[in-house]
């Protein structure tokens, strides 16, 4: 199987599947496993040093999605990730407070935290809270940035349908 293949047979449909009920821990849990292996198939491919890139172009995102895809493997936090995440340990959708790329609250003229409620399941990490519906759809897209090469027929379209 090719990365396009797995991209679009495997990751695209289980993202969508996600974004269509994003409350569901299970759904969320798969869509963070196969958006994680997209580098594994790109390595397969002959491409190097897929974290590096990942972690350049797509942080926070992608190392929320790879927290939850090892801690879901080894059912407790990987010490060695900056996003620390054990099996069960997200939560419900609820109100969040917003926050910029590098994960300063944003707040109104008035001085008063931004808040939206989050329609999907989300990981706390110190005094951040990352979306996994976010955390996937961006990976995906950096994915597709950078793998232009691998990636380029890859159609995403139905995940900005769905979100």
């Amino acid at each position: 199987m090719t990365p396009a293949e797995y991209v679009d047979e495997i990751v695209v449909p289980t993202i969508v599947e996600f974004l269509h009920e994003p409350a569901s821990r299970r759904r969320a849990y798969l869509a963070c496993i196969v958006t994680n292996h997209v580098r594994d198939h790109l390595f397969t491919a002959g491409k190097r040093n897929v974290d590096d890139v990942m972690r350049a172009n797509a942080y926070p995102h992608f190392a929320v999605v790879k927290a939850v895809c090892n801690g879901i493997k080894h059912v407790k936090r990987d010490r060695s990730s900056p996003i620390k995440f054990g099996v069960g340990e997200d939560v419900d959708p609820r109100e969040v407070a917003l926050s910029d790329e590098n994960g300063n609250v944003l707040t109104d003229e008035n001085g008063d935290t931004l808040t939206i409620f989050n329609r999907g399941r989300g990981v706390e990490n110190d005094d951040s809270h990352f979306i996994l519906t976010d955390a996937v759809t961006q990976s995906i897209r950096v994915f597709k940035e950078q793998y232009q090469d691998l990636l380029v027929a890859c159609d995403l379209t139905t995940i900005d349908a769905a979100g």
